[in-house]
Parts: structure tokens; C-alpha cells; sequence
């Protein structure tokens, strides 16, 4: 809804000034790219169709004996 207030009151005040500045011949062309703009942001977008992303998992790896040794040593940590 915005968007549309917000085309209005640009298309409004694009109206109004243009004939108070030296460019006024340049009316047409100017409300010619007002409303092509505004088409573009009103027009409606198909949203593209997103695969979902695919989990990744890693792979397990082999322990190794130094591993084991290291895992060992390390007290518990308490949370």
C-alpha cells in the first residue's frame, strides 16, 4: 500500500513542478519514464522456484591411537 501512496504523491509533485521549470516541454518524456518506473515496481514478480538447500554431512573420520590418548587426558568439562 505504501507503494502506491508513495507513486501517487511522486507522480503528483512531478505534475505540479514540471511547468514551473525551463524542461516543460519535456513533460511527456518525463511522465513517459514516471510511469514505466512505476509499472516496473508495481508489475507483480513470480517468485523463482528455490531448490532447498541440501544438508551437508560431514564424513566421519578414522580416530586415530594419538586421538584416543588426547581425548583421555582432557578432564570432563562441567557445564
Amino acid at each position: 500500500m505504501r507503494q502506491y501512496l508513495g507513486l501517487l504523491l511522486t507522480a503528483l509533485s512531478i505534475l505540479i513542478l514540471l511547468p514551473y521549470t525551463q524542461a516543460a516541454q519535456f513533460t511527456i518524456v518525463a511522465v513517459g519514464l514516471y510511469l514505466v518506473g512505476a509499472l516496473l515496481i508495481i508489475w507483480p514478480t513470480r517468485p523463482s522456484r528455490q531448490q532447498p538447500a541440501q544438508r551437508v554431512e560431514p564424513k566421519p573420520t578414522a580416530i586415530t591411537p594419538e586421538e584416543i590418548k588426547r581425548r583421555q587426558e582432557r578432564p570432563p568439562q562441567i557445564e
